[in-house]
Parts: structure tokens; sequence; C-alpha cells
């Protein structure tokens, strides 16, 4: 395949945005407009709603980033924008911390139903994109998320991020492979795992890139966009502040003591009492130099016996944060979608979808909250999608229903 091929394939849509005429997508907009009128108490908080640890720091941050001072980035500076904007409006008021946290929240929300559409619009052949729709709607996953304004935002930016990918994969225009790196860029200005996301990216988009012989093209549309935009920043903050450092060790460590208490919470009772452990079995901070591997060097172990604790917690809660009974039904349908996607011999899709959900073996390896496992609710729903189609179009044949049953 010449490089000319690869780039102007005959008869394939540049886009698929257009997914359904319009009167249908007006549809789609006023079941979204259904659905925020739904959950619309979250959109205002009253103060004991508001996140006391993460949110309103973000929030903070963003108040101080419009009197200049910027954040590092593992503080999450692209959340810090989003607050900062949200709170021009109402800095005068008494209440700008409930009001900023009610626009921050529209927004992300707003974010979330678009990037759910533009991946259910790239996957229109294998599923009908009512579907996702349908599971946005029954899931309590956009509600949960919003809690977070971090973890709502990385999860919007990573789902344009993946619509944009999906779209290279069928297209094959290099074109998709900057605006992907783009918000890939954006996504690691809201959550750290955004580096390991990108990884994953550059490894999926540089298949394609080898087959059709535009190695270096892919590399470069992969890498630039999100080098300008982490890198400018952290060079941004080091020339307003005279410190160019990232704060990623500090951070991780921090995850990593914290991780201790998680895995034994009913042994410790809270938190604080295991971060006290960990720093018994694995040594202090300044022992190790802020470093994770060589705190596990130190007692492999224990690492070990509590990393199977947290895996124990990570498919409970799980199944707790996707709606119980709706999370093991959208699961099962998940797997249908694997199964059908194996089928169809549609493995480099299958190998996307899956390895896009990749930088949550973190949160097993470190530590995490409930919510974070909703991040990747993109890749569960995009397979039950799939799996839900499957389904339907096969309901008559006896192995779907002996399947089920």
């Amino acid at each position: 395949m010449s490089q000319s091929d690869f780039e102007t394939r005959p008869k394939v849509a540049e886009t698929r945005l257009p997914i359904a005429p319009r009167n249908l997508r007006l549809i789609v907009f006023f079941i979204f407009l259904f659905q925020a009128v739904l959950v619309s108490p979250v959109f205002f908080p009253s103060m004991s709603d508001i996140n006391a640890w993460d949110d309103s720091e973000y929030m903070n941050e963003g108040r101080e980033l419009t009197q200049g001072k910027l954040p590092l980035l593992t503080v999450n500076p692209l959340v810090a924008g989003l607050y900062a904007l949200a709170y021009l409006p109402v800095q005068a008021s008494p209440y700008w911390l409930i009001h900023t946290c009610s626009i921050g929240r529209v927004v992300t929300f707003s974010m979330l139903w678009l990037a759910a559409y533009l991946v259910a619009g790239e996957l229109s052949d294998l599923a009908i994109p009512f579907i996702m729709i349908a599971l946005l709607m029954m899931s309590p996953a956009l509600v949960r998320l919003l809690d977070n304004g971090s973890n709502a935002l990385f999860t919007a930016m990573s789902g344009f991020a993946l619509w944009q990918l999906l779209a290279f994969l069928r297209a094959r225009s290099v074109k998709h492979l900057w605006l992907g790196s783009l918000f890939l860029g954006l996504a690691a200005l809201s959550r750290n795992e955004g580096p390991v996301l990108f990884l994953i990216y550059l490894g999926v988009a540089l298949v394609p890139c080898f087959r059709g012989g535009v190695v270096r093209k892919g590399i470069v549309a992969c890498v630039v966009p999100f080098t300008a935009l982490v890198g400018g920043y952290v060079h941004l903050y080091g020339l307003r502040t005279g410190h160019f450092e990232l704060g990623n060790s500090k951070r991780a460590y921090q995850a990593f003591e914290q991780g201790q208490g998680m895995a034994f919470v009913k042994s410790y009772g809270n938190y604080v009492e295991g971060e006290i452990e960990a720093r018994k079995l694995f040594g202090t901070a300044e022992e190790n130099h802020y470093s994770v591997f060589t705190a596990i060097r130190r007692n492999p172990a224990a690492y070990i016996r509590r990393t199977l604790h947290v895996a124990i917690h990570a498919v409970q809660d799980t199944t707790y944060v996707y709606g119980q009974y709706f999370g093991l039904l959208c699961f099962a349908f998940a797997v249908r979608g694997v199964i059908e996607l194996a089928r169809r011999k549609s493995f480099m899709l299958l190998a996307t979808l899956l390895l896009w959900s990749g930088y949550a073996i973190l949160y097993v390896l470190l530590c995490y909250q409930p919510s974070h496992l909703l991040m990747p609710f993109l890749t569960v729903f995009s397979l039950a999608s799939v799996g839900v189609s499957a389904m339907s179009l096969n309901a008559d044949g006896w192995r779907e229903r002996y399947l089920w049953s």
C-alpha cells in the first residue's frame, strides 16, 4: 500500500459525525436535555455535596489561577483552568464555590455525553448508536463521575481521543492522529494517567502506520501535539516559578502509601493508619527517595499480598459503581461484544477497546477511589453496545439462546 493510498482510500468517508439524519440527531439532543433535567439536582450541589478533598482543592486552584498562580503539572492544571473560567462570572458571590462547581458539572456532563455520542458514531457499523445512549440513560456512571472534576474532565478528553483513534482506524487519515494526540495532551493536563494512555495510543496507532508505510508521519502526528501541550505547560510553569519540576514521584509515592490503607481498610479503620503501616513495611518516602520501586524491593511479599487485596476490592467496587445488577448485565454484554468482535475477526478494534482501559492497572498497583473505576466506562459501553446488537441479531439462533440461558 502506497502512502497516497493510505491517506486517500476511496469510498471511505472522512468522518461519521452525521451518524443519523438531522431529525434523529435532534432526537438525540432532546434525549440529552431530558437526562440533564432528570439528574439536574447534581448540577446544584449544597456545600456538603462538594468533594471536600479533591474537587474543592481544584476549584481553589482555579481561583488562584485567575490571580496568576500556576499549579504543578501533577495538580492537573486543565481542571484548574476549567474552574477558573467557571469562577470568573461568579467571583463576587459569597457562594462562589457552589456556583463554580455547578458550572463545572454542567460543562463536564455535556462533554461526557458528546464524547459518548461521537464514539458511538464510529461504531455504528457494529452497534446502533442509540444503544450507547440507552446505556448512558440507565447507568449512574455520568452522575457519579461529576463528583470529581478531574475524573470527569480526563474521561471526556480521553473519550475524544478514542473517537479520533477509531476514526483513524477507519479512514486511515493521519489528521485524526493529530487531533487524538491533542486531546490526549489535554487529558494529561487533567490527570496523571495521561502519559500512560498516550503510550497505549502510540502503540495502537503505529500498527496501521507500519502497514501503510507512513511510520514517520504517524509518529510525528502522535507525538508533537501531546509533547507541545505537556512540555509547553511544564516550560511555562518553570519560567513563571523558576522550578522546572513535575512532582510525579511525590504524587505517586503518596498514592502508594494510601494504597496500604485501602487494601486493609477493615483492619486499620482508616487510610491514615494504613499509611503509617506502609512506612513500617516499606520504609519512609525519604528513605526510598520517593521511589515506589525502591519501596517495593524492600518488602515484595507484603506488596504482593496487598495488591491481591486491592484487586479483590476493585472487582467488588466496579460492580457497585456501575450500578450493581445493571453493572453485572452491562459487563455480560461487554463480554458478548468481545466474542462478537473476535468472531468478525475485528482484532484491531478489539485490541484498541481493551487496551484503552489499560491505565486502570495503576489503580490496582497503587491506589484508587471507586469513582476512578468509572473512567473507562466508554470502552465498557462500547463493547456492551456491540454485544447487545449481536444478541438481537442472533436471537433466533440456538447458540445465542443457549449462551444467555
